[in-house]
């Protein structure tokens, strides 16, 4: 697609032939590509799109399956490695009434007109994608799910947003930027939410009972009236964050009684996973609002490495939880210098507990508390301050988007997080994290606490894992995988672990909990884990023998099949009298496949209810013969001998 283009016959086939706006291109997708199985990938040069030449508000930008959607190309056109999204922006914009040649922020003055859902996605699969484009004003507001998701709206799809600025939106219900619904599982990476609005829950996106995976977002200065100005999860949602930033966010706290607030975040139920987040200048205000970070309500959240600091709410500045039988957890995380109603750096303005499940704590730094749990430091005294290199330390009436929030080297945070939740196999599994918040090893010595690693030059020790190592499906790990390190001075502790899995296959073998201190570093060379094939036993294929009655006869197999695992017999058919071999073979994608022999006998059976008995006539000149009495059975037949006599 390109709107610059000039001539050319406007079949797509090329940038001189390009369609000139997106709607022609995905018009041609809905009649002649949907249904097929190959990819379709469409390319998009730099400027602002509209989804309707008209102000038909319900016109959108439609998602397909195996259509990939790429933006950030300049105009004119150009090779895929020429593109660059964030200069040459390419924008999908719902503002129909306007029709504004540039991005449009003023989200309290939208025209009720604009577009209700600048993108739909609903009922994709990953094979959907939207890459490189600004998304921009949107404005949800009609009826039902018409009110949801000014920017992109999500019933049921699971498709993959990434390179994305969704920008000035707006929803008279959820998710200004984003609203996800009806089981929706998206894909975010690489996205920024910003300055989207939303008058119920999630400025900058909503789930409802949804699981999106987040990864590598930003949250910057999303409002909602009520709940969740970044980040609105309920009914059950549990979406997985990880490098994510909330920064800025505002929740408005509603208007009459209730738990309103959550001004970086706001959960109802489920278990949202948080890895490698930070939540910075947050604020809940008004009617009480809490949770200038975090509002967990009732919810089983599970925060690793979360930096929760200049937060502001009327009560919970921090993170506000209230909870009935789920019990959250905080682990390698530090909540500092935030501030509500009791003050700044208070007990209460930290992490304020309504209820009596309190959540789990370990291995954490919270200013004004000292949890009872493994490796908590003490939060009460001002000598574990820790130390970030640019704090916030004066507190406005507005969000706050400065400061910086990375450890510096003397903090006393540094290395004094726990790996041991990094070890694959674990629930929530992070296996797979290797990196913080900035994108640096997560393992260079001792992990800290927080979103953010301490970058030192630390002396190196290569881990060389041993090859061959290998299970047989179905069979436990190991007690521990092996290696060499290349510096024996020096102890380690811990073990390597794995990548999850336990279908047959191969699986990277990690660094796991393994660690040589603060002052080392660990290289771990690239090695596999292999699960192999197992050998299928308990089952065999027996000899058989059948009587004869005239009915097909067949062998089973002896024994349990194992999950996975289907027989197919060869020749495995009789009914007459003799024998004959039948094979099974029997096969699994994770057993090695085993074939058995056995013999399938019909032996004769015996003739019952047949007599032959002897008679006398009176001569009479005719010959005389016996018959046998009773029914002879179907495929018998009598031959008599010497059964004849006239004297």
């Amino acid at each position: 697609m390109d709107q610059s283009v000039d001539g050319g016959i406007s079949n797509g086939n090329s940038w001189e032939n390009a369609y000139a706006t997106l709607q022609e291109a995905l018009a041609y997708v809905e009649v002649y590509w949907v249904g097929q199985d190959e990819v379709l990938r469409i390319y998009v040069a730099e400027g602002i799109y509209f989804p309707t030449d008209d102000t038909d508000n319900t016109k959108t930008f439609q998602l397909f399956n195996n259509v990939e959607i790429y933006g950030g190309f300049p105009s004119g056109g150009g090779t895929y490695e020429s593109r660059n999204w964030e200069v040459n922006q390419t924008v999908l914009s719902g503002n129909i009434i306007n029709r504004a040649p540039e991005i449009v922020t003023d989200i309290d003055f939208y025209p009720q007109g604009n577009t209700n859902h600048v993108v739909t996605a609903s009922n994709t699969e990953e094979s959907a994608i939207l890459n490189g484009f600004y998304i921009n004003a949107g404005y949800a507001k009609g009826d039902g799910e018409a009110n949801d998701g000014g920017g992109i709206f999500n019933s049921g799809g699971s498709p993959l947003l990434s390179d994305l600025m969704i920008i000035g939106n707006r929803s008279s219900r959820y998710g200004g930027g984003l609203a996800n619904s009806d089981g929706a599982n998206p894909h975010i990476f690489d996205v920024t939410f910003q300055g989207n609005y939303s008058s119920i829950g999630g400025g900058g996106m909503s789930n409802l009972a949804s699981n999106p995976v987040v990864d590598k977002v930003k949250f910057i200065g999303n409002i909602s009236a009520i709940n969740g100005g970044g980040l609105y999860n309920s009914n059950g949602s549990s979406p997985r964050l990880q490098d994510v930033d909330f920064v800025g966010n505002l929740s408005r706290g509603g208007a009459g009684s209730g738990t309103f607030g959550g001004g970086g975040m706001y959960s109802a139920g489920g278990s949202p996973i948080l890895t490698n987040v930070r939540f910075s200048g947050n604020m809940a205000v008004r009617n009480d609002a809490r949770g200038g970070a975090i509002l967990n309500n009732s919810s089983k959240a599970i925060l690793t490495n979360v930096t929760v600091s200049a937060n502001i709410a009327h009560f919970g500045g921090g993170i506000y939880t209230t909870q009935s039988n789920n019990q959250p957890e905080i682990r390698n995380s530090i909540i500092w210098n935030n501030k509500d109603n009791t003050g700044i750096g208070t007990a209460n303005s930290s992490l304020r507990i309504i209820g009596s499940v309190v959540p789990q704590i370990t291995y954490s730094l919270i200013q004004a508390h000292y949890p009872a749990g493994e490796g908590n430091m003490v939060g009460t005294i001002a000598e574990n301050d820790p130390g970030f290199v640019y704090p916030i330390l004066n507190f406005g009436v507005s969000p706050i988007f400065t400061g910086d929030f990375r450890l510096q080297s003397g903090s006393p945070a540094k290395s004094k997080g726990n790996q041991a939740y990094f070890v694959s196999g674990l629930v929530p599994d992070l296996g797979a994290v290797e990196s913080d918040l900035d994108g640096n090893s997560r393992f260079v010595g001792v992990l800290e606490m927080g979103a953010y690693e301490i970058q030192e030059d630390l002396e190196e020790i290569i881990i060389s894992v041993l090859p061959n190592q290998f299970k047989a499906y179905g069979t436990g790990d190991p007690d521990e995988f092996l290696y060499e390190s290349s510096n024996n001075a020096v102890s380690l502790t811990g073990s390597l672990g794995r990548v999850s899995g336990e279908d047959v296959g191969t699986y990277a073998i990690t660094q796991g909990s393994l660690s040589a201190g603060e002052n080392y570093t660990l290289i771990i060379q690239e090695q596999v884990f292999e699960i192999t094939k197992k050998p299928l036993d308990g089952v065999r294929l027996e000899n058989q023998t059948f009587v004869y009655d005239g009915n097909s006869k067949s062998l089973t197999i002896v024994g349990d099949l194992p999950e996975g695992a289907t027989v197919s017999f060869q020749n495995n058919n009789r009914t007459n009298v003799g024998n004959q071999q039948v094979i099974a073979i029997i096969k699994g994608a994770d057993f090695i496949t085993l074939m058995l022999n056995a013999e399938l006998e019909i032996s004769p059976a015996d003739l019952t209810g047949i007599t032959f008995e002897s008679a006398i006539f009176e001569f009479d000149g005719t010959p005389k013969t016996l018959q046998v009495s009773g029914t002879l059975p179907v495929g018998t037949s009598v031959e008599y001998s010497n059964n004849g006599r006239t004297e």
